[in-house]
């Protein structure tokens, strides 16, 4: 279990998650200090401010919890079933007088720590509740990296959950040695129950709730594992993704709305790598006015802003990053508005092809839009994609085409590369079972056919092997999986340049 350096993470309030509304009551009172120990000189007691109840939505997730591990086979742990499992914490940790590990209360109180108030409908509480009854998880998992102290346990999320027979309330149990980890937590993060409401995805609230902890560390520094462990703690999923691309699409719409909501910093990604691949990434975070939004030097070409506004005109994913590598987005967003008012207007004639008259508006600036040079723009992927030239011309626009044509060639390289030491590491046996799978594709070349039924696995015969590998198994990748797969190998520079 990691503690923080140099403060008293319970206590320290610079913790607290999110910005807490203005107090209206404040009242003095005496409490033990949850940590002191009873000394021969008597009971430490500390002053402190107590919050009217107004106030007192603020959950002392203890720290174990936070990063968990899903050992289950029922699903994911979704949003929905995060903020009720803690929901039901904070109640429980604002009802216990003593060692309590089952409670009840009005279904309407839970409800609004959720976010849900819809009182004639109950099937989604059931549903939420058998779910979280089939959970088992990990708690404090932070990956398996060799020479990692960490305190570790396995546990149902909750032990039973029970609705009454007129569905106005519900009563719940916690697993007993859980309860005593969770309800009275030695150390924890502060998490307002507020905020929990204002992210739609698990990931999103499972990395406000990780990386604010850290807020009050000196080096404001996560921990650092490889990606795959991170994908398992975000995604709440028993298994991570299967490449790192596909989690890097998760952690981003995560990091995005993380850093919208939190009004105390901002969180920049740090990345490492092992050759070619990605390794271990941490989380850095920064003050909210000293720095920039993390998305900024990452390699989303497009805002979903853009992608929802040109996607609803018809154009295609490839298409609209193509746009926003030669136009700044803002210009972008001015010709959809243009088009789409075009469109609605009565008394002219109607547009029957948006797509191609959107087109015609970026080219001609219908909308009387400033230009702005993407010369300007700092983020890292206009940089590697703009090649500088010692001599620039006037007027000159970069061969967007060709540099998306020339990375789809390397990824294609890549792909075939690997398909190629897959094969190469079968036996003979399995080997031959492969070329009976695509023995109808590969017999459709009579000179590939011809030369196999001679002389067997020539160099010539296992390249057609290997297109038809890839062609029948691997999908086209979209400009966004080029860029991705660009970055990862490092080839951006090299194609930039070309």
């Amino acid at each position: 279990m990691e503690r923080p350096n140099n403060i008293a993470e319970a206590d320290a309030p610079n913790l607290a998650a999110g910005t807490p509304a203005p107090r209206k009551r404040v009242r003095r009172v005496i409490t033990k200090a949850p940590a002191a120990k009873v000394t021969p000189a008597g009971s430490v007691v500390v002053v402190q401010d107590a919050p009217s109840p107004v106030d007192s939505a603020e959950l002392r997730k203890a720290v174990e919890a936070i990063t968990v591990r899903n050992t289950s086979s029922s699903g994911e742990i979704s949003l929905i079933q995060r903020k009720a499992y803690n929901a039901m914490l904070q109640i429980a940790q604002k009802n216990r007088t003593g060692d309590e590990i089952t409670f009840e209360v009005p279904i309407s109180e839970l409800e609004s720590l959720v976010g849900h108030t819809n009182s004639n409908n109950r099937e989604y509480l059931k549903q939420m509740a058998r779910q979280l009854m089939d959970i088992k998880v990990e708690f404090d998992f932070k990956g398996e990296s060799a020479g990692r102290k960490s305190a570790w346990g396995i546990a149902n999320m909750v032990a039973e959950v029970y609705i009454s027979d007129d569905g106005q309330r519900i009563k719940w149990s916690f697993p007993p040695e859980l309860a005593k980890r969770l309800l009275n937590p030695e150390v924890y993060n502060r998490i307002d129950m507020r905020m929990q409401n204002v992210f739609t995805s698990g990931s999103a609230l499972t990395l406000y709730e990780t990386v604010s902890r850290y807020y009050g560390f000196e080096l404001r520094e996560t921990f650092r594992e490889h990606w795959t462990a991170w994908s398992v703690i975000l995604s709440g999923a028993p298994k991570p993704h299967a490449q790192f691309r596909d989690f890097n699409k998760m952690l981003m719409r995560a990091m995005e709305q993380v850093n919208a909501h939190e009004t105390r910093f901002s969180i920049e990604l740090h990345l490492s790598k092992r050759g070619r691949k990605i390794d271990k990434l941490w989380f850095v975070l920064k003050d909210k006015e000293q720095s920039q939004l993390p998305l900024e030097s990452q390699a989303t070409m497009v805002s979903e802003l853009v992608m929802k506004s040109l996607m609803t005109l018809g154009l295609t994913d490839n298409e609209i990053t193509l746009l926003a590598m030669e136009h700044d987005e803002d210009y972008l967003l001015a010709q959809a508005e243009f088009t789409s008012k075009r469109i609605s207007k009565s008394g002219m004639d109607p547009i029957a092809h948006p797509k191609g008259f959107f087109q015609s508006a970026v080219e001609n600036n219908y909308a009387d839009a400033p230009r702005r040079s993407l010369q300007k723009r700092e983020s890292p992927a206009h940089k590697l994609l703009t090649a500088p030239t010692a001599k620039p011309r006037a007027k000159s626009k970069p061969d967007i085409k060709r540099t998306l044509d020339t990375m789809k060639e390397a990824w294609r390289a890549a792909k075939i590369k690997e398909i190629e030491e897959k094969f190469q590491a079968q036996d003979s046996a399995k080997q031959a079972k492969i070329i009976d799978d695509i023995k109808q594709d590969l017999s459709a070349n009579t000179v590939i056919w011809d030369q196999y039924r001679k002389k067997g696995l020539s160099k010539l015969v296992l390249k057609t092997v290997y297109e038809i590998i890839m062609k029948k198994n691997v999908p086209e990748p979209s400009a966004e999986d080029l860029l991705q797969f660009a970055l990862e190998t490092g080839s951006l520079q090299t194609v930039a340049a070309a």
